[in-house]
């Protein structure tokens, strides 16, 4: 995706996050920039220029009451996605899209649900012997992989590629996946997400799938909270964000070298409402 483009993607992902910063604030629901997008705010004070997303983290609770309350809140032009509300949603956090728009990610092409976002997710804590987190690690990939499979979503073609391994890996996911129907698959996971909930030390649901024991933060991040600017906004943080971007990143403040600016989501068609003004950069048969 070329810079421009990419651009004006940010540009209505941060539409998209006021329209959720609108409907927290309302609804005393606690929020926080996450991920890559509270390491833009610290670094860049806005989007990393070669991010193609935009990530909001809450606490489960608080997730829990966004999910019921936003689609009652949100303006017309946005709906949320989770698979509380559609079988057929293939994550374990929601998002919030953008109607009439078009993001088109190569793993799931030619899904209904892929307009311009902003991911949302739930923060859960996490068990304290290293023994037990990888076992809990490793199951919350596995119901990941498996319900992927029954939403169709297809993690080993990325930029036109078929990545043998990542095929055979989710080979065995996806075998197991037909003894399983989606909602006992998500109902597993959603129990083991919460189970140690009291706990000291919590994790971000998609992060924790892939990388559960590194990604093993203080709780206190994310129950005290301040607020930085974001693109021309202020919106909330962990207070201590240095703690959590040295925890998350290591040297944050340092940039990846040019190769590693990239499409993480190999993103394969933009559109943004209008017919004249779209963005194809892989051709489908």
């Amino acid at each position: 995706m070329d810079r421009e483009t990419l651009r004006k993607v940010q540009l209505v992902q941060l539409e998209i996050a006021k329209e959720v910063k609108r409907v927290c604030e309302e609804n005393g629901i606690s929020y926080w920039l996450d991920s890559g997008t509270l390491l833009g705010a610290v670094r860049h004070k806005g989007f990393i220029p070669w991010d193609d997303d935009l990530d909001l983290g809450m606490l489960r609770e608080d997730y829990e009451k966004f999910l019921q309350i936003a689609p009652g809140k949100l303006k017309e032009e946005y709906v949320l996605l989770c698979w509380q509300l559609d079988p057929q949603y293939p994550h374990q956090f929601a998002k919030v899209m953008k109607r009439g728009t078009v993001y088109r990610e190569e793993a799931h092409y030619g899904s209904s649900f892929d307009g311009i976002f902003v991911d949302v997710f739930p923060y859960d804590q996490m068990p304290d012997e290293p023994g037990e987190i990888r076992w809990v690690g490793f199951r919350l990939m596995a119901y990941r992989a498996m319900i992927r499979a029954k939403c169709g979503h297809r993690t080993w073609t990325v930029n036109g590629k078929f990545y043998v391994k990542r095929w055979l890996k989710n080979l065995p996911f996806r075998f197991l996946s037909l003894f399983f129907g989606r909602r006992a698959l998500r109902e597993r996971s959603d129990r083991l997400s919460c189970r140690y909930n009291g706990t000291e030390f919590a994790y971000c649901t998609p992060q924790g799938v892939f990388d559960y024991p590194e990604w093993r933060m203080p709780l206190r991040y994310f129950t005290e909270l301040t607020q930085l600017p974001f693109e021309g906004e202020r919106f909330s943080v962990p207070a201590d964000y240095d703690g959590y971007l040295t925890c998350a990143y290591g040297d944050y403040m340092t940039p990846p070298p040019e190769s590693e600016r990239e499409d993480r989501h190999s993103i394969v068609e933009v559109k943004f409402g209008d017919e004249s003004d779209t963005y194809t950069c892989v051709e489908r048969n």
